[in-house]
C-alpha cells in the first residue's frame, strides 16, 4: 500500500495533474468492461488453497469466501473512484495541489494491491479490477494509467496474456511507463 500512495503522490503532483485529468478527448477508448459474472469466471481457473485463520478467535475463511469479499471490496472501489466529471467541480485551491479525492482513489487502488500481495491466489479478480478500471474512460487518465500499469506488470508476473490493444489508448499507456 506503501508504494501505490508514494506513486500516486507522485504521480498526481500539482501542475502535471491538469494534463492527465483532461488530457485529449480523442485519444480516449471505450473499452469492452469485465462484469462480476467475468471475473468469477477468470477465478473458478484457479486451485484454492487452505486458508489462514485470521485471529485465533475467529473462524477460517475459505477461499471462496476470500475471493468473494474481494470481488465486493473491487467493485466498491470501481463505484468510489473519482470520474473526469468529479474532477471538473474542483475549486481552483484544489487543482493547484493533488487534489484530496485522487489522493483518496490512490489509496484505495492501494487496497486492492495490498489484497493481492496478502492472497496471490486473488490475481484473476485482481486482473478484472484493473482491467475494468483501465478501460474506464470516465476515470481520470492518471487513475487510468495506474491501473494499466498494474494490469500489466501484475499479469506478466503471473504469466498471463491480457490483451490491451483495444483496452486502453497510447496516451494511457505513455503516461502508464512513466509510472
Amino acid at each position: 500500500m506503501k508504494i501505490g500512495f508514494i506513486l500516486c503522490v507522485l504521480f498526481f503532483g500539482a501542475g502535471y495533474s491538469l494534463f492527465l485529468f483532461y488530457g485529449p478527448k480523442a485519444s480516449i477508448t471505450h473499452a469492452p468492461v469485465l462484469n462480476s459474472v467475468s471475473i468469477k469466471a477468470a477465478a473458478s481457473k484457479s486451485t484454492p488453497v487452505p486458508s489462514k485463520i485470521l485471529n485465533s478467535g475467529e473462524a477460517e475463511v475459505s477461499g471462496e469466501q476470500k475471493k468473494k469479499d474481494f470481488i465486493e471490496m473491487a467493485q466498491r472501489i470501481l463505484r468510489e473512484l473519482p470520474t473526469r466529471e468529479d474532477l471538473k467541480s474542483l475549486s481552483p485551491q484544489e487543482v493547484h495541489r493533488s487534489p484530496q479525492i485522487l489522493m483518496d482513489a490512490g489509496l484505495a487502488l492501494g487496497q486492492v494491491a495490498e489484497r493481492l500481495d496478502q492472497n496471490s491466489e486473488l490475481i484473476h479478480e485482481a486482473l478484472g479490477f484493473y482491467q475494468d478500471c483501465a478501460g474506464n474512460a470516465e476515470l481520470p487518465s492518471s487513475v487510468r494509467a495506474l491501473c494499466f500499469s498494474n494490469l500489466e506488470s501484475r499479469s506478466k508476473a503471473a504469466g498471463i496474456e491480457i490483451p490491451w490493444d483495444d483496452l486502453v489508448s497510447e496516451n494511457i499507456r505513455k503516461l502508464a511507463k512513466k509510472l
